[in-house]
């Protein structure tokens, strides 16, 4: 839905962050199930996120966290290339900013406005 708004409606980045943001928080929070992202056996570790966070290094014990990958999550939300089933660079792009918030290297306010249709 926030793909099929943005392409119609030139929806800025902060759309698709909130979509990404949003899932990410409920897959933490157990909304998700983690089997609704299946992660291949074969991925490499460091693909691996954990939520409610951005980052491929997996918090400590006793934190509760949901591992996914930004692939499985852009699938869940249907923003993967058709040809390959990956996700595409406008939703890459997107993660990867958020990502950099979450770790304090990029200020929102930086990247306000864009219009992630352009990223890709």
């Amino acid at each position: 839905m926030a793909r099929e708004n943005g392409e119609s409606y030139k929806t800025d980045a902060s759309v698709l962050r909130e979509t990404i943001t949003a899932t990410v928080k409920a897959l933490g929070e157990g909304r998700i199930k983690p089997e609704e992202l299946p992660i291949d056996p074969k991925t490499n570790k460091s693909q691996i996120r954990y939520a409610p966070g951005y980052s491929s290094i997996p918090p400590a014990e006793r934190i509760p966290s949901s591992p996914y990958t930004v692939d499985a999550l852009a699938k869940f939300l249907g923003e993967t290339k058709l040809s390959t089933g990956v996700a595409h660079e406008a939703f890459r792009t997107t993660f990867a900013a958020l990502e950099l918030i979450s770790e304090g290297y990029l200020n929102e306010s930086a990247i306000k406005g864009m219009e992630v249709w352009k990223w890709s």
